[in-house]
């Protein structure tokens, strides 16, 4: 099911199947690359937007999640939505099915606000969730307060430990300010088309790599994810 967000001076749509933002915009500027399909590989697939990466991010070393887990791939239930804000649930699935997982989008006139909150029921299970949003930007122009980025690595995966960050587009000054539970961004694009990835995770792709271990959220625990993207 599609949904808009919208005021006077930005407009968001987003898909329920996967919890994905589709398009956003501040006035006459692109803020989202909007999602499309590219062919890869002779694969169509997703690009643009912004989806959650849950209960991982990146690949699961185990080889029972798929890449950036199920939370894209599934029908998100509406609990509740207004002009400018929506609130999402999902049950997960596979050893996670007694794992709640609660998005909540609001959108204002030059930010976007994201709340996600994961309560465990069942079994202790790892996490390590973020989002992946794909920031427009004319031929992958990225400039990083603070930090040197070379282009030419960007297919590799750049990861930056620190809360907020600021970065200039080609057309946009833009923060995200965190309020809880982002440590790592991963910066990325395949440069398929003109956009670049600023990724907020909890701990980046801990489920595969050996020096970070993801968060064991136990039985009657629950996380929280807090942050604003503001351009």
């Amino acid at each position: 099911m599609k949904i808009i967000l919208e005021n006077n001076d930005a407009k968001l749509s987003l898909n329920t199947h996967g919890a994905y933002i589709e398009k956003f915009k501040i006035k006459d500027d692109m803020i989202f690359f909007p999602n499309v399909q590219f062919k890869i590989d002779d694969v169509l697939k997703p690009r643009g937007g912004m989806h959650p990466c849950l209960p991982n991010f990146g690949a699961d070393a185990s080889c029972n999640l798929s890449q950036h887990g199920f939370g894209r791939d599934l029908d998100w239930d509406i609990v509740n939505r207004t002009d400018n804000s929506v609130t999402l649930s999902l049950v997960g699935e596979k050893d996670y099915y007694k794992m709640n997982f609660t998005i909540y989008y609001e959108l204002s006139k030059d930010s976007l606000y994201v709340r996600l909150n994961i309560e465990n029921n069942g079994k202790s299970l790892p996490i390590a969730p973020g989002f992946h949003p794909y920031f427009y930007s004319k031929n992958q122009e990225i400039d990083i307060e603070g930090y040197k980025i070379d282009k030419d690595k960007l297919e590799d995966t750049i990861f930056i430990s620190t809360n907020d960050i600021n970065f200039k587009t080609s057309n946009r000054n833009i923060s995200i300010k965190v309020k809880e539970n982002v440590g790592r961004y991963a910066i990325w694009s395949d440069k398929k088309s003109d956009y670049v990835c600023v990724e907020p995770t909890f701990n980046g792709n801990s489920f595969t790599n050996n020096s970070d271990e993801p968060l064991i959220l136990e039985n009657g625990q629950s996380f929280n994810m807090e942050f604003e993207i503001k351009a």
